[in-house]
């Protein structure tokens, strides 16, 4: 048997001509699905229908942010720490502006308010620099008085 486009001699079970490359379509074995079967062939496969029926566009709805626990009640008392509460309402203002930041930065899709937190956190240390630097000044005038009747 000889090749078709280039003439040169084809050894048996040879499915590409040596010279030039091309397909020798006598040797190539006929793929399963192009072999004739005296069978009935299969019905044809349904396409896949989808367990629910579309029900139009769906639109997205944001979700709703919420204030963080203790945002709020950290501003408040940042607030209060500079004008009655003094160094302890400094230090409940930084604690819970503290735990209102470590929500929000777990959770920041769900919490907003981290401005309000963290401006009571500074108010907080504020509050407590100021009220040591008066605790100090007492202490080192000697003026008793004030710090007796706080």
């Amino acid at each position: 048997m000889n090749c078709e486009n280039c003439g040169a001699p084809i050894g048996p079970g040879q499915i590409r001509c040596t010279k030039c490359g091309s397909r020798i379509a006598a040797n190539v074995p006929p793929s399963p699905a192009v072999q004739p079967s005296s069978a009935q062939a299969p019905p044809p496969i349904p396409p896949a229908i989808p367990p629910y029926a579309p029900q139009g566009p769906v639109m997205m709805v944001p979700a709703v942010r919420t204030t963080a626990p203790g945002a709020t009640a950290s501003l408040v008392f940042g607030l209060l720490a500079l004008f009655c509460c003094g160094a302890l309402g400094g230090i409940i203002a930084i604690v819970l502006g503290a735990g209102a930041n470590r929500k929000i930065a777990q959770n920041p899709a769900l919490y907003d308010g981290g401005g309000a937190a963290t401006t009571g956190i500074i108010l907080g240390i504020i509050a407590i620099i100021i009220n040591a630097i008066w605790l100090i000044a007492c202490l080192a005038t000697g003026q008793w008085y004030f710090v007796n009747n706080l």
